[in-house]
Formats: C-alpha cells, structure tokens, sequence
C-alpha cells in the first residue's frame, strides 16, 4: 500500500475498497498465521499463562477466542448499534438522525467524537503529540452518505449496559493486571467505530 493520493486524486469509496481488497485479504491470512491467538488460559498461579504473554509482548497483541459468548456478544452489539443511532447529527446537535434526543447531551463528557465520512482527521497533524504523521488515503465518500460520522464513542461503561459488564469481567482484568501490573485502575475506555463505506 504504498499508494500517495492529494486531495485532487482521492479515489472514490468503491476505488479505495477494490484497491484495497487483496491488501486486506493478505494482512488477515499474514496474522492468522501468527501464533499469538487461543483461549484464556492460565498459570499454576493463577495469573495469566506465560505463552500468552510472551506471544503478546512478540506480537503486540493477542487475540483471545471464546472469551464472550454468543449471548454476551449480541448484547454487546446492540448496545453499540443504539450508542451509534442516537449519536448527533453533526458535532454540537441535540437530535440523532431520527428526530430523537441525542444520547449523552447531559454526560458529564460528550460521547462521540463526530467526523466526515472517510476522513483521516488525526495523519498528518501534530495531534496526539504527532503520533499519526501521515494522513491517510480518504476516499470521496458515495453520493448519499452523511455528513458527519460516529469516529470515537466514550463513557460505555456508562451508556452500555452490556459493556460495563464486559469491563468488569475478572478474567479481562486479570488480563489488563498482567500487561499492566498489580497496580493499575482501568479509568479511560474509547470505541472507534467503523462503519461499512463510511468509516469514521
């Protein structure tokens, strides 16, 4: 993917996802093929397995299967199709896109970050101590796409009930205390959101 494009040589959303489409397809083969997923296991002493850690720190990451089961995971989902329906129409807006009262007008902090559709709002800016320092491509969005989309949603221990749950569960923080050590406090949550053709 080493394609550059200006704003005078975006491809348009159906360009970018053919374009695309073997990239993709290779890097999801590439880290299917990386021996850092499985099960929640752990150790004789009841910490998390050291496999798992040493794949971890190799990788990067770890992909953890079966951890959430099917009902969980719709419940997740639904909650998350709801905070994504009852966001604003546009940043500062008090009606979603159906007339309803925005969710989250009397949080204490607003819970959407709000973006143009297939936009790169962060590459190419000194935002975030400049940790994203090439904008990505940003395809010109279809015809009938909104003017603004979800990027980043916070407070879903707050907004969704099936999160908080989620983020409490003990094995998720066993987790969290062996990458971060004994004394840690989880304080902060985002969701970026990525919605089919128009990103976010």
């Amino acid at each position: 993917m080493n394609h550059v494009s200006t704003p005078e040589t975006e491809p348009t959303r159906a360009e970018h996802a053919a374009r695309t489409a073997a990239y993709l397809s290779a890097g999801e083969e590439r880290a299917r093929s990386l021996a850092n997923r499985g099960p929640m296991r752990f150790g004789p002493d009841g910490g998390l397995h050291p496999d798992i850690l040493q794949a971890y720190w190799k990788h990067g990451f770890y992909v953890f299967e079966g951890v959430i089961g099917e009902a969980e995971l719709g419940e997740l989902r639904a909650d998350a199709d709801m905070m994504i329906s009852r966001a604003p129409v546009h940043p500062g807006a008090d009606l979603d896109a159906r007339g309803r009262p925005a969710l989250g007008r009397d949080y204490a902090r607003d819970p959407y970050t709000l973006v143009r559709p297939l936009s790169d709002p962060w590459g190419g800016t000194g935002k975030l101590n400049g940790r994203h320092p090439h904008r990505m491509t940003q395809p010109t969005p279809d015809a009938d796409a909104p003017d603004y989309v979800v990027f980043l949603m916070y407070g879903m221990c707050q907004a969704m009930p099936a999160a908080l749950r989620v983020y409490g569960h003990p094995h998720l923080l066993a987790v969290a205390e062996a990458i971060n050590g004994t004394d840690f406090v989880p304080y902060n949550d985002a969701i970026f959101v990525k919605q089919a053709g128009v990103g976010g």
